[in-house]
């Protein structure tokens, strides 16, 4: 297991940030937010498929001491609001097309599911997700985006494991 990195997201559209997190054998790597870049929503689609590719990249170059990545998990958009909902959902769609084109073993999850397999129960509120992510990583967050991603890689590792354990 220790061989394979894995990835989270919380893809963040125009008034949060793009959460990314890397963890390996139980250990966060690495962790950060961004907002993208770009006035018009295509500039911000572009700017998170040239974000995720270039992490993809930089992982297969070894740049986290790990070349091989064995599941890249996002949240799942949603949003009260159909405007918001548009934006996320067009993320989501370059996250299916990148993990395709670059064979990316991935899977979309329900903040809900998260929240069961990490805070016990599907109903915990941000600061339940919070909390998980900071006891998982010992690490204290700032950034509820940051955060989110972190609990996604800490789901993908836990995902990958259990493909593994199948296999």
């Amino acid at each position: 297991m220790t061989n394979y990195l894995c990835i989270g997201v919380d893809p963040g559209y125009k008034s949060s940030a793009t959460g990314i997190a890397l963890v390996s054998g139980g250990v966060l790597l690495d962790s950060f937010s961004r907002h993208l870049a770009g006035e018009y929503p295509g500039q911000r689609i572009r700017s998170f498929r040239d974000l995720i590719e270039s992490l993809i990249r930089d992982v297969r170059n070894g740049v986290y001491g790990l070349d091989k990545i064995g599941m890249l998990v996002w949240e799942e958009p949603h949003a009260r609001f159909i405007n918001a909902f548009r934006g996320l959902a067009y993320l989501e769609s370059i996250l299916y097309l990148v993990c395709e084109d670059l064979l990316i073993p991935y899977t979309p999850v329900n903040n809900k599911t998260i929240k069961k397999a990490l805070c016990g129960s599907g109903g915990a509120g941000k600061m339940g997700l919070l909390a998980a992510a900071e006891r998982l990583s010992n690490k204290l967050f700032m950034d509820q985006d940051e955060a989110d991603a972190v609990v996604c890689a800490f789901y993908a590792e836990r995902v990958f494991k259990g493909r593994l354990n199948d296999e």
